[in-house]
């Protein structure tokens, strides 16, 4: 019997190998001569068909994607206005807590406008607007713009103002203290000119006058109408608030030109001068006439 040496036998298998591989490369190439043929036919003999189809599908995904992103903003849009409805009953137990769970849940921006009203109202301002201090706190750490307006450029100060003054609410002035140290304008002017003073004036709450003074509000400021927050306190009848309102009228001889018939008393700066625009506004008209009583200065009222 013949045998094979080692070498012998381990050449043989590397011959059988190489064979094996070069007629494995030989079926890949044939196959994939026919796939490409059979590819080419069916694009050239076809491919109204395939674009078809494409096309069909393409379309299909966009308005699935469109339909989807619709829903989406519906949602979104509907939660929204839900927060808003909430924000304004915070005074209600809980309900601070609950909106500040949505948000976090859903992510929503604190920024975000209220998506059917023109007033420019974000959730922000709307929690300014309610006096919560919790949630506004809140709303200042997750990035609240302070620096955000109404349409009629009502600042988060005016806002939280006018809430602190016409309604019974848990700390206002903390919430006053807490814009101000966030950034906020205490001398902002809205569209018509008002400060927050302004705004606190007309209210005749005078701790919230007060705190708004300790905290830099300007009393001398006036409107785009001329009227300062002292003759907005005086015009609603809060006459404790005129009397941490009170300024020395500045120049009164001007009213000479405005109004030649000033009187007296107003031309040595005894009496706020009366505006033609007051009389005919909804305002009570009436004039301020200071008496000095010792190192006091007394206010009293006095119809024109």
């Amino acid at each position: 019997m013949l045998q094979l040496s080692p070498v012998h036998t381990l050449n043989t298998f590397f011959r059988l190998g190489i064979n094996c591989v070069v007629q494995a490369i030989n079926k890949v190439h044939v196959f994939g001569e026919k796939f490409i043929s059979e590819v080419a036919l069916v694009a050239t003999t076809k491919w109204k068909l395939i674009l078809f189809i494409f096309t069909t599908m393409y379309v299909f995904f966009k308005l699935l994607q469109k339909t989807c992103e619709e829903i989406k903003t519906a949602e979104e849009a509907i939660l929204i206005t839900k927060l808003f409805q909430m924000i304004k009953n915070t005074h209600k137990p809980g309900v601070a807590t609950d909106v500040i769970s949505l948000i976090e849940k859903h992510k929503i921006d604190v920024n975000r406008k209220h998506p059917k009203s023109e007033c420019g109202l974000t959730l922000f301002l709307c929690a300014c607007l309610s006096g919560d201090s919790c949630l506004i706190l809140y709303m200042l750490n997750k990035g609240a713009d302070i620096n955000s307006n109404t349409s009629c450029k009502d600042s988060p100060l005016h806002l939280a103002s006018f809430c602190c003054g016409t309604q019974k609410v848990t700390n206002g002035l903390g919430v006053i203290t807490s814009l101000c140290e966030a950034g906020c304008n205490i001398n902002s002017r809205n569209w018509v000119g008002n400060t927050p003073l302004t705004i606190a004036a007309s209210s005749g709450n005078c701790n919230l006058v007060r705190h708004l003074i300790s905290l830099g509000a300007d009393k001398n400021l006036c409107s785009n109408d001329g009227i300062y927050p002292m003759d907005f306190a005086i015009n609603n009848g809060h006459l404790d608030a005129a009397n941490l309102l009170a300024i020395a009228v500045p120049n009164p001889h001007v009213w000479d030109i405005v109004e030649p018939h000033t009187p007296p008393r107003v031309k040595l700066g005894l009496q706020s001068p009366c505006k033609q625009h007051l009389m005919n506004s909804s305002f009570r008209k009436s004039c301020m006439d200071f008496t000095r009583k010792g190192k006091n200065t007394a206010l009293s009222i006095i119809s024109c």
